[in-house]
């Protein structure tokens, strides 16, 4: 009989979140490596304190994660491993660990990034027991959490001592129906360049999908309201910053509300009378565009809303799609995403079972 695999956490560092061009058109702060480093010691340290035994990492060109392990000197007891990479320096990367780590009995990934970061974790394993760090760009999906106290809650529900669903509750999601497309249909890119276009297949978002009427995705990130034509959210808060906060700064959406909600955008010169709101928002860190909205429909669990091309898909701030004339592009508000764990939450209970306390010397605790 095969034994049972110890408590394991695993860790996805992304290296390239923080660091992408909205440094350079607003005024994001740059997440360093010596930073991401410091932040996975402090997981793996807080883990190991929680009762892991397993520490399952990602590795990438960078070496995040093996230069985080370079100072620590972990107890015996405890096992350290890193998933394969493909090596594309993409978001792919990311998905791959996350595949890995659901195959390998990874009992909570701690996720260091943005909104994007967490989707490509959600892509590569849909149900992940989860707990977020903010280290990207646009943080509306993952915390602002001490890296110690999230490593120490993962520990605790890796081991079972506090269970997932006391803690954890399942995410909402946006599932995108993208349609087939001719292969030698071209998406063009900033500068012009043809690009090769995606098959059929579906998608998801986190926080929010942009529809767009720019045909260019080369320049990733949405920074401009006039080319808006809709944001559909599941969470949207008016502190958020990102397309989201179109719907959180006019029909704010919690974690919890069992729906989402589809703002559509008007034309700048639209009469008022055709505008319900228009309203500020800040589309990345420190820079705030004019968004005028003229309504916003609230959208149930399973339902759907449709848009034709031609058009841009936009996945929690980040132009993706190309969707051409003719086309349709389907986004559909779901339940079942991955389990968010409550970090705060985790740690009360831990403090009500007394799971910090030291035994007394010869007393075995029971």
């Amino acid at each position: 009989m095969t034994s049972a695999r110890p408590a394991t956490v695993g860790i996805v560092a992304n290296p390239l979140a923080g660091k992408d061009i909205r440094r350079l058109v607003s005024h994001a702060t740059h997440t360093s490596d010596a930073s991401k480093i410091a932040t996975v010691r402090r997981i793996v340290v807080g883990a190991v304190e929680g009762g892991a035994r397993r520490i399952v990492l990602t590795d990438d060109v960078n070496r995040l994660c093996a230069r985080a392990l370079e100072r620590l000197d972990l107890p015996p007891s405890v096992s350290v491993e890193f998933v394969e990479s493909p090596g594309t320096r993409s978001r792919l990367d990311t998905v791959a660990a996350a595949r890995q780590m659901a195959a390998g009995g990874v009992n909570v990934v701690v996720v260091l990034g943005g909104d994007g970061t967490c989707r490509d974790v959600a892509i590569g394993w849909p149900e992940a027991p989860m707990i977020a760090l903010a280290t990207g760009t646009n943080n509306v999906f993952p915390r602002f959490i001490e890296p110690t106290a999230a490593g120490h809650a993962a520990g605790l529900v890796a081991t079972r001592r506090v269970g997932l669903h006391e803690v954890a509750s399942q995410a909402k999601f946006i599932e995108v129906a993208l349609p087939e497309q001719p292969a030698d249909s071209p998406t063009r890119s900033a500068a012009g360049s043809a690009q090769s276009t995606a098959v059929a297949h579906r998608d998801v978002a986190l926080v929010e999908v942009g529809v767009l009427t720019s045909s260019f995705t080369g320049a990733r990130a949405v920074n401009d309201a006039t080319s808006l034509r809709a944001v559909v959210a599941v969470v949207a808060s008016p502190s958020s910053t990102g397309l989201s906060a179109v719907i959180g700064r006019t029909s704010p959406l919690s974690r919890s509300d069992p729906f989402g909600a589809v703002a559509w955008i008007g034309r700048p010169d639209a009469p008022s009378e055709a505008l319900v709101r228009t309203v500020r928002v800040p589309l990345s860190p420190g820079c705030f565009e004019t968004v005028p909205v003229s309504s916003v429909t609230r959208l149930d669990i399973d339902e759907s809303v449709s848009f034709n091309g031609p058009l841009i898909v936009s996945f929690d701030g980040e132009r993706d799609r190309w969707v051409p004339s003719g086309r349709a592009v389907t986004l559909t508000v779901r339940a079942g995403g991955p389990w968010v764990i409550d970090v705060d939450h985790t740690l009360h209970f831990a403090a009500e079972r007394h799971l910090f306390d030291v035994p007394k010397e010869g007393h075995d605790g029971h």
